[in-house]
């Protein structure tokens, strides 16, 4: 099953980059073309600017911003469609509870899912898998906007200027329902995995752990002129990585076998903690997974000490231990 809809056969090439290097593709379907490098990012690369990493901050004034924003479940999706206006651009996402239940109060994890490249917010908020953990949690399915046509994410935007990485600041600034900022997690598959990957190392110290299915460091690029390997190293947190692949045949325009390798590599320099699950099913996505994903989200809170899987993968969990292709990076 993969995390949002299959689009076989199908590739588009879409301008994805707002500081100078150049094209993309689809993240599903037939390759029609490698990434098109337009230009050097030269030597001066400046100072990194990742804007304020810190604590969410209210609007002026000290008054926390409510949206307005309506919640529904993965039983109502419908219910939980919102708009803002972000950017001078009108966006759309799902607000949703999950696994919650009657009467609760306390702040709420929040999980963001990053559909794939021509998908949409609906056929990603994951009630299915979320069903087979009992992780309470708010999940935020934001929907990217069209490019020739079709929804893609701007993955390779100067982040002083990126609509995507403010819509993420803006929804998790909404004091609406209360969130467990120590519990803020990605999880993004496809494209939606590579968004998720430049999100992290623009904002990785506001995240408590991170999914990447068939996603991650996809190469020949820079996120703008910071390689992966530099922005990760400066952040100041060590965010948990759940990296999951289909092994040799998971392509579609970028290889994504190399990217998980790659990404597993870049993440262990830096020390952060990675579980790697290679399913073999190529560009798609393994159902013996569900519960995991969540049961990792939940294990890892932000900055956790000790490392709940320090000595390896848990094994005593109500759905039996983890599946056999999965393991910690050494």
């Amino acid at each position: 099953m993969v995390l949002g809809t299959r689009w076989p056969g199908m590739l588009a090439a879409v301008l994805l980059c707002g500081c100078g290097s150049g094209e993309g593709g689809a993240d599903s379907g037939a390759d029609r073309g490698t990434f098109d490098d337009r230009g050097s990012f030269g030597t001066d690369r400046g100072s990194l600017d990742r804007g304020s990493l810190g604590e969410r901050r209210p609007p002026d004034g000290g008054v926390p911003k409510l949206c307005g924003l309506k919640v529904g479940t993965a039983e109502e999706v419908a219910a939980g469609t919102n708009t803002l206006t972000i950017g001078g651009a009108q966006r759309r996402f799902l607000v949703l509870k999950v696994n919650v239940p009657s009467g609760h109060s306390a702040p709420l994890p929040v999980v963001f899912a990053y559909h794939g490249y021509g998908s949409k917010a609906e056929n990603f908020h994951g009630g299915s898998w979320a069903a087979a953990s009992n992780f309470p949690h708010l999940k935020v399915v934001p929907q990217a906007l069209n490019a020739n046509a079709l929804p893609v994410w701007d993955f390779q935007a100067d982040p002083k200027a990126s609509k995507d990485l403010a819509f993420f600041d803006e929804l998790l600034a909404c004091s609406d329902v209360a969130l467990d900022l120590e519990r803020v997690h990605l999880v993004g598959s496809s494209m939606g995995g590579i968004f998720a990957a430049y999100l992290f190392t623009h904002r990785g110290d506001r995240v408590a752990s991170f999914a990447l299915n068939s996603g991650g460091f996809v190469t020949p690029f820079s996120f703008c002129s910071w390689s992966p390997s530099q922005l990760v190293a400066a952040l100041t947190t060590r965010a948990p990585a759940l990296v999951i692949w289909g092994g040799p045949s998971d392509f579609a325009t970028w290889d994504f076998n190399q990217a998980a390798k790659a990404t597993i590599q870049t993440l262990r320099g830096s020390s952060h903690v990675v579980v790697q699950c290679n399913h073999g099913l190529g560009h798609d996505w393994s159902d013996e997974l569900n519960p995991f994903l969540y049961r990792f989200f939940e294990d890892h809170p932000r900055g956790v000490k000790p490392e709940p899987y320090a000595s390896g993968l848990p094994t005593t969990a109500k759905w039996g231990p983890w599946p056999s292709f999965c393991s910690l990076a050494p």
